[in-house]
């Protein structure tokens, strides 16, 4: 490795890459030097910044080390190269879920879906993710105007497609701060698909945020009668334990105590039900 380090030192061209990429290897096999490895690899791409070997072997090392903003960077400068559309958008695709999955970032998420959809400006499968991702970075308000263009475009169909474009709606209004406005597309969603767990999850919480407990109360005993699992957002004692707070706020605290008893059976160690059920019988 010192020799090679040594003979990089006087390379250029194709020969210096060579044994960058050669010593890279050495560094970040026998030697455990990662560190090394990069700067072998770096001072590689200053010979060819769009050499792809030498670019493919410096994604491996941030992915082995999980350097996933090193990396997140490094696929951006890829994907500028890339002259095919579709290619491109899948690289944006990339990129994107990398800063959500990885990173928990879902503004930069957003930001790569934002060019993929520049590319597909009617791509629902883009449109659909970003308009999420927008919600889940606080900016409800910039997903409004696109589903709205998505759920005009179905005319007078209703599908359970349609009912899902409502929900985000819906999710992206609430998180705007317009309560009434998601209340109206919760309530389309749920006339189109009586069945869906997140409908009637957002809809019941939304319901009891806003006071009205009877129909929340509908909403959450609906939930009951569906197999909730991790995926769904809502377990079984968090609904008993919405129900049984709503029971106690319209006066029937020995129900409410019953409701908080089985919450606490079926999500053992559920914090609230367990705070509210001290309080009561405090």
């Amino acid at each position: 490795a010192d020799s090679l380090e040594r003979l990089l030192a006087i390379l250029s061209g194709e020969k210096a890459i060579d044994a960058a990429v050669e010593l890279a290897s050495i560094a970040d096999g026998p030697l455990g030097d990662p560190a090394r490895a990069e700067k072998a690899l770096r001072r590689a791409l200053s010979e060819s910044p769009r050499h792809e070997g030498t670019r493919a072997a410096l994604r491996a090392l941030f992915e082995k080390a999980s350097r996933h903003a090193d990396l997140a960077d490094l696929l951006a400068e890829d994907a500028e190269a890339v002259e095919d559309p579709a290619k491109k958008v899948e690289a944006y695709r990339s990129i994107s879920k990398l800063y959500l999955d990885k990173l928990s970032d879902p503004a930069k998420a957003a930001q790569f879906l934002e060019h993929a959809s520049r590319i597909r400006p009617d791509d629902r499968d883009i449109l659909l993710p970003l308009c999420d991702l927008y919600v889940q970075a606080g900016r409800g308000g910039e997903a409004v105007p696109v589903l709205r263009q998505i759920i005009a475009s179905f005319g007078t169909k209703r599908t359970k497609d349609l009912a899902g474009f409502h929900h985000r709606l819906g999710r992206a209004l609430e998180s705007a701060g317009d309560d009434p406005g998601a209340l109206e597309q919760f309530d389309a969603a749920f006339k189109i698909d009586l069945q869906s767990i997140a409908i009637l999850r957002d809809l019941g919480k939304l319901t009891y945020r806003m006071g009205d407990y009877d129909r929340s109360q509908r909403t959450f005993r609906a939930l009951l009668l569906q197999k909730l699992n991790a995926d769904s957002g809502i377990t079984k004692g968090d609904v008993y334990y919405y129900l049984a707070d709503m029971t106690a706020k319209l006066g029937d605290k020995p129900k409410a105590v019953t409701m908080l008893e089985r919450a606490i059976a079926e999500d053992k160690g559920h914090a609230n039900a367990q705070a509210l059920l001290d309080q009561f019988k405090a």
